[in-house]
Parts: structure tokens; sequence; C-alpha cells
């Protein structure tokens, strides 16, 4: 028998609740048990448990879908994407496979110099580090406006340095 990759959602256990965070995974019980142990949890999911538990709710894991081991990244993408629409306060810090850490909760980036929108060059090539929740927030504002990371994230360092000169006038 081949492996089930299990496309899940954690939400509090009562009617009508949406889902908090979105998973996967091929062993349900073993992941669920990791999440009852708060393993591996990101500090929001972990935050989120520990409210529910001192109001004396309870959560539970609900199957999303069932799906081949080789489609199950792209569909928890597609299952976080959809639930983010319907929660945007989803718990999910990085969407599946696409942040590697360098650090702790750190991504390194590399940025090509390029030219302004104003005509001036933007200075040689860096290398930019930025927290995982920040750059997956980055990436969504880039799928969204069709436009590649590393031109999102010199948009935002340019309103940044922009906001900073304005303050000290």
């Amino acid at each position: 028998m081949s492996a089930v990759c299990i496309i899940y959602g954690l939400r509090e256990n009562a009617p009508q609740t949406l889902i908090c965070y979105v998973g996967r995974t091929t062993v349900p019980d073993s992941r669920l048990s990791l999440h009852i142990g708060s393993n591996g949890d990101s500090r929001g999911l972990r935050e989120w448990k520990q409210d529910l538990a001192r109001d004396g709710k309870e959560w539970v894991m609900s199957v999303l879908e069932k799906c081949s081991p080789e489609l199950g990244q792209e569909r928890e993408v597609f299952w976080i994407r959809k639930c983010r629409e319907l929660n945007p306060s989803l718990l999910n810090v990085l969407p599946s496979g696409r942040v590697k850490q360098t650090a702790k909760n750190q991504t390194s980036l590399f940025l090509r110099p390029e030219q302004k929108a104003d005509g001036s060059r933007i200075s040689g090539a860096t290398s930019v580090r930025l927290p995982a929740t920040l750059r997956v927030r980055l990436e969504a504002i880039a799928d969204e406006e069709r436009r590649t990371l590393g031109n999102v994230i010199r948009i935002a360092i340019e309103d940044w340095l922009t906001l900073r000169e304005t303050k000290k006038k």
C-alpha cells in the first residue's frame, strides 16, 4: 500500500470555527502527538493552544484532503492560501518549502543591483537577513503583485529609508 499524504487543519473544537493552522503529514497520529506536545510548533500556534486551554476550550485536527505524497506540498500551499482568505490570522508562519532557515528565525536573501524607478541605480549586490515571518509576508505581496521577491524587498527598503529621512526633518 502506498503512502497517503494528509493535509490537515487545526481549529477550535466548536461548530463553525475557522481553521487556524494548516499542515501536512503522512503519519497523522504521530503528527497529532507532536502538536499535543507543542514540539516544533511556532510561537503563535503554541500561544493559540495555550489561550484555548486557559479558556477551557479544546482544539481538533481535521482532515482537509488526502493526496499522494508527491502532491502534498502543492496541496498544502493551496489550503494555506484558501484558509488564509477565510482567516487572515492563520497561524502558518512558513508556506511549505518556501523559506530556507539560515539562522534562528532568519533567512538570507541575495539582492542583485537593479535600477530604481527614477533611473538611479541601487549600489552593488547585497545580502539581506530577514525574519522568516517577514519574508513570508513579503513573498505573499510579491505573489499578489506579480513581482519578484527582490523587487518587493527593494521597494520596502526604499519606503523605509524615505520615511526615516522624512522623520529626521
